[in-house]
């Protein structure tokens, strides 16, 4: 099955149906075409594939990625997925080598080899490479479509800017595997599986295969709880230069781990794979090979 999300990123995927079906044809003896409505029609187009089908093919961007791998898993299918990034950030797709280019990707699908990828459950859902909060991590959902449309990833950067004024820490508790805990007066934390984040390069040394993801939080040392000026800092260059760049800061904690218990004070959002991850406590588990897609040979 081909599955299409129009609604990604700037929608031109419409525009080449035509041509992606012709292409999968010339590898699969059959091929069904669903363009979906919504994304309740989309997660029933997902959970019909599943039941009906050896392969899933799909175009949307990284909340697409998660909506699929969720039902895939709920659905304990070894259906085998390939990806077409149409979104704006495309975070998963620079970690799996998948590149924007239509042609280019098709080339992986038609010739690649399917491959497992770690993910992890966060609160009973799966998610696919970040769990975040914190400063900036409400841009990727409450950044409007047509924004995102118009300006791509300056819509998000945009609403992004605004939140530096009233951003506060979050007094994070955290326990990473078996560690005892720890408190972190933190503005913002990424549990990672992923080596970019809101179309920025932050982690070049993440491996998605290991069975492990990486933790980062941001620390203010300002007694107002403000976000800081020393902390801003360390969070432009993070994104600028990578979490290598800053690991030695005194303001940064940084662990990989397998599972990881986090909790505030702070009533804040959750960010799972760009998508709102509603509110609480935080108990994630690395999933080991939790699902499988074609890459490039």
């Amino acid at each position: 099955m081909f599955l299409c999300n129009p609604n990604s990123g700037k929608g031109k995927i419409l525009k080449k149906i035509e041509y992606i079906l012709t292409r999968l044809k010339q590898k699969f003896e059959e091929v069904e075409v669903k363009i979906t409505k919504s994304r309740q029609d989309l997660l029933n187009e997902t959970k019909n594939a599943c039941l009906n089908f050896d392969v899933l093919v799909f175009a949307g961007g990284d909340g697409t990625v998660n909506d699929v791998v969720n039902v895939v898993k709920n659905n304990n299918s070894n259906i085998v997925l390939g990806y077409i990034p149409t979104g704006t950030c495309n975070d998963f797709s620079k970690s799996a080598n998948i590149p924007k280019n239509i042609k280019k990707a098709l080339n992986i699908i038609c010739t690649g080899t399917p491959t497992f990828f770690d993910g992890f459950c966060v609160n009973g859902r799966f998610g696919v490479y970040v769990c975040a909060s914190g400063i900036f991590t409400s841009a990727s959902y409450n950044t409007k479509q047509k924004s995102k449309r118009f300006l791509g990833k300056l819509g998000y950067y945009f609403h992004s800017f605004k939140e530096i004024f009233s951003a506060k820490s979050l007094d994070l508790t955290f326990q990473l595997d078996n560690k005892p805990p720890q408190t972190h007066n933190s503005v913002l934390f990424l549990l990672m599986n992923s080596c970019s984040v809101a179309g920025w390069k932050l982690n070049k040394n993440s491996n998605v295969h290991d069975g492990k993801m990486d933790f980062v939080s941001i620390e203010t040392k300002r007694k107002s709880k403000k976000l800081g000026f020393r902390a801003l800092l360390v969070i432009a260059k993070m994104f600028l230069f990578g979490v290598n760049s800053v690991k030695k800061s005194k303001l940064v904690k940084f662990e990989k781990f397998s599972n990881a218990k986090l909790k505030t004070k702070a009533k804040s959002t959750i960010n799972v794979d760009g998508e709102n991850g509603g509110t609480g406590e935080i108990d994630l588990e690395v999933k080991k090979d939790m699902f499988k897609i074609f890459v490039k040979r």
